[in-house]
C-alpha cells in the first residue's frame, strides 16, 4: 500500500513538472533572452569636487546621453566619498589628499556610471573610515565597485553589476599607491588592514653605459663618505662586528657585480645597463596570480569582465606604457577579461587589440576638478 501511494505521488509530481515545462515553452522567448550584443563605455579618471548635474552645456549633455545609452558604464573613482567635517586626512607628503562630499555618488549615478574601480593612490587619503564611507555611498546609489575593501580578500575579489544585457564583473588593482595604503590579509586574531588591491613592483631603471658608470662611482663615494662620517661621530673606528657584517654584504654585492656588470642597487631601486634611459618595473608574480585568479572567478559569473589598473609610471618619459604593464594587460585578457582599462597618468596612451579584446593602456581624465 505504501509503495502504491509513493507511486501515485511520483506520477502527480511528474505531471506537474510537465505542465510547468509546457507553460514555460508557451511564453514569449523575449522574457528570458538577453540582447546579442552588450555595449560598454569607459570614462577614465573621475575626480569631482563640485556638482556636474547642474551643467547645461549642449555638448556635455550629448556625452552624458552616450554614456547613459550604454548597457554598462565604467569609470575610475579617484577620490574618497566622505563627509569632510567628520574625516581626517592621511599625510602623503607632496601628494595632497583629495575628497568629494557624499553627493559625489549621486553625481556619478546621474552621469550614468554603473560601476567603478577604487584602487588608486588616493584610496586611503582619509584612512579606513574614508574607504568605508566610499563603499557605503556607492552602495546607497547602486553603483558597483571593486579594488578596495576591509581587507585584501575583499579588495581583491570581483565586483558585479547587473544590467539589462547581463552581468558585468570587474577586478581592479593599483600599481601606483602610497606605502601602507594596500590592504592586508586578516589573521585569526587580528583584522586585516582596509585598503586597495595592490600590484606591487620592483623599481628598475635602465641607464646608458655612461649613466650607469657615473651612478656606480657615486654610490661608492657615498658609502665611503658615510663610513668616514660614522667614525667621526663615534670617535672610534667601526667595531669588528660591524666590519664583519659590512664585509659580508660587500662580498655578496661584489660577487654579483663581478658576475655581471649589468646591474647595481642603490637603496631600494635596481639600475640596469640598457641602450637608452627608461623605467621598467617588474610586477610581483604573487600579486599577478591573485589578480588573474579573481578574473577567472569573475569570468565564471559574468557575461563580460573588466580588468582595471591605476598606474602612473610609463616609458618614454611617461608617454607610453611600460613593457611590464603591457605583459600584465595581456595576462589579464588571457585569464578571461573582455576589456582592460588603464588609468593613472592623466593622459591618453595607446590601444591594443589582443586576442580580439581591447586594451586601453590609459583612458586619461573624464572629470578632473582639482
Amino acid at each position: 500500500m505504501e509503495v502504491s501511494m509513493d507511486r501515485r505521488k511520483f506520477m502527480v509530481n511528474v505531471g506537474k513538472a510537465a505542465a510547468l515545462t509546457a507553460a514555460a515553452k508557451a511564453l514569449p522567448n523575449r522574457l528570458f533572452a538577453v540582447p546579442e550584443k552588450m555595449t560598454l563605455t569607459a570614462l577614465g579618471d573621475c575626480i569631482l569636487s563640485r556638482k556636474v548635474s547642474a551643467l547645461k552645456d549642449p555638448q556635455f549633455l550629448k556625452i552624458i546621453e552616450i554614456i547613459r545609452s550604454a548597457d554598462c558604464a565604467w569609470a575610475n573613482c579617484e577620490h574618497p566619498l566622505v563627509d569632510i567635517s567628520k574625516a581626517y586626512p592621511e599625510d602623503w607628503g607632496a601628494d595632497f589628499p583629495i575628497y568629494c562630499e557624499p553627493y559625489g555618488a549621486d553625481e556619478l549615478k546621474w552621469v550614468g556610471i554603473d560601476c567603478v574601480g577604487l584602487a588608486n593612490n588616493h584610496t586611503r587619503d582619509y584612512g579606513h573610515k574614508g574607504i568605508f564611507s566610499t563603499l557605503e555611498q556607492l552602495e546607497r546609489v547602486g553603483i558597483g565597485y571593486a579594488g578596495a575593501g576591509r581587507n585584501l580578500d575583499f579588495a581583491a575579489k570581483p565586483g558585479y553589476v547587473d544590467t539589462v544585457a547581463g552581468r558585468v564583473g570587474q577586478v581592479n588593482c593599483a600599481g601606483s599607491f602610497h606605502k601602507g595604503s594596500h590592504a592586508s590579509m586578516p589573521h585569526p586574531y587580528v583584522n586585516g588592514r582596509p585598503g586597495l588591491n595592490p600590484l606591487r613592483s620592483e623599481q628598475i631603471y635602465r641607464l646608458t653605459d655612461k649613466q650607469f658608470d657615473k651612478l656606480k662611482k657615486l654610490r661608492e663615494e657615498l658609502l665611503t663618505l658615510y663610513r668616514n662620517e660614522t667614525q667621526k661621530k663615534t670617535g672610534k673606528p667601526e667595531d669588528d662586528k660591524t666590519k664583519k657584517n659590512e664585509k659580508k654584504l660587500d662580498d655578496k654585492k661584489q660577487a654579483k657585480e663581478d658576475k655581471s656588470e649589468k646591474e647595481i642597487r642603490f637603496y631600494d631601486t635596481k639600475y640596469v645597463r640598457g641602450e637608452k634611459f627608461g623605467y621598467d618595473p617588474a610586477y610581483d608574480k604573487k600579486d599577478i596570480k591573485r589578480i588573474t585568479d579573481n578574473i577567472k572567478i569573475a569570468k565564471r559569473n559574468s557575461r563580460l569582465v573588466i580588468a582595471g589598473i591605476h598606474e602612473h609610471s610609463g616609458s618614454d618619459n611617461g608617454a607610453a606604457p611600460t613593457p611590464a604593464l603591457e605583459d600584465f594587460a595581456r595576462a589579464c585578457i588571457e585569464a578571461g577579461a573582455d576589456a582592460f582599462f588603464g588609468t593613472g597618468p592623466h593622459r591618453l596612451w595607446g590601444i591594443e587589440i589582443y586576442k580580439k579584446k581591447p586594451i586601453f593602456y590609459s583612458l586619461g581624465n573624464f572629470f578632473f576638478q582639482i
